[in-house]
């Protein structure tokens, strides 16, 4: 589970959800899950 305090958005959430499930990288310049540290990003 992805706790609230580190992303806010659902649908942030749930792409770095997914990423995580398929162990993948996302490639997102979205600052807020950049910071999370939860997935590699890529920009």
């Amino acid at each position: 589970m992805i706790d609230r305090d580190v992303l806010r958005d659902p649908w942030d959430r749930f792409i770095v959800a997914t990423a995580l499930t398929f162990e993948l990288p996302l490639v997102t310049a979205d600052r807020h899950i950049q910071k999370s540290g939860l997935v590699e990003a890529i920009w």
